[in-house]
């Protein structure tokens, strides 16, 4: 491809000098003669072109369709002997018959405006000629099918693109649902180990109580001195109470008992003081 478009380049190239060329040596034209003038060689050109097609389906064998492209040339030659009679009419004879050039835009060859048909048909049927319209129409198509894979291979790196966000936001969704996992696992767990210290508080609570009970059961025998006023009332810590252990206040006597969970002391007997020493 890049062989094809340096050929059709430097032909393009050659078309320009050769159009600049002619602007500084013929005769500069008004505007309205100029376009008397394209109008013959563009009549010109379409007649070279229908006889060198008909001659070339003439020799296929087409018959039918190489006379109908003469009958078409025929019609055109009508009108450009019309176009040349204005062109003619519009500038003084002098001029006219000096040769008016023009460049081939396909293959850079010059074409007169005098050419007769014979010529021209050799010019639009020569090998030049044609071999550059199949180099412009591979050139074209070759382009018409690079942008085509331009645009496919577009295509793809954005489905690819779309297909890699797709699996990122995948995998994004994926690790958040295993963060809430994880997440909802530590609250239960959390949870768990609260239940559990507040029942092990509860538990120790209630060991303590019953610890508590044990030793007020287990407490060494009351001794309690009738002699003190205060102590001849004992205090029942279950009813807040103070109760009268029946000692005589103010007496040698003392009295020895056990008080039992609910604070009620049990007494076993009256002693001297003397027998408790």
């Amino acid at each position: 491809m890049e062989h094809l478009q340096a050929f059709i380049y430097d032909c393009d190239r050659r078309t320009e000098l050769a159009k600049r060329r002619l602007a500084e040596t013929q005769e500069e034209l008004s505007a309205e003669v100029a376009a008397k003038a394209n109008k013959v060689h563009e009549l010109a050109e379409q007649i070279g072109k229908k006889l060198a097609k008909a001659e070339h389906l003439g020799a296929e064998g087409n018959v039918e369709e190489s006379l109908k492209a003469m009958e078409e040339v025929e019609e055109i030659r009508k009108k450009k002997l019309q176009a040349e009679q204005e062109y003619r009419n519009s500038m003084p004879a002098s001029s006219y018959q000096q040769q008016k050039l023009r460049v081939c835009e396909v293959c850079s060859a010059y074409l007169g405006i005098h050419d007769n048909d014979r010529r021209l048909a050799d010019h639009f049927g020569g090998k030049l000629h044609l071999g550059f319209i199949k180099i412009r129409e591979k050139l074209e198509d070759l382009k018409v099918k690079k942008n085509l894979l331009m645009i496919v291979g577009k295509n793809k790196r954005l489905n690819a693109i779309e297909n890699v966000a797709k699996e990122e936001m995948k995998e994004g969704l994926e690790e958040k649902e295993e963060s809430d996992r994880m997440i909802l696992k530590l609250g239960i767990v959390f949870v768990t180990v609260v239940r559990v210290v507040e029942v092990a508080v509860v538990v120790l609570d209630g060991v303590t109580e019953d610890r508590d009970l044990a030793t007020a059961v287990e407490d060494p025998l009351l001794v309690l001195d009738a002699r003190d006023p205060g102590l001849a009332l004992h205090r029942n810590a279950a009813t807040d109470r103070h109760e009268d252990l029946g000692l005589e206040t103010g007496s040698e006597e003392m009295a020895v008992g056990k008080e039992d969970a609910t604070g009620h002391v049990h007494l076993d007997r009256l002693k001297k003081n003397d027998e408790l020493k």
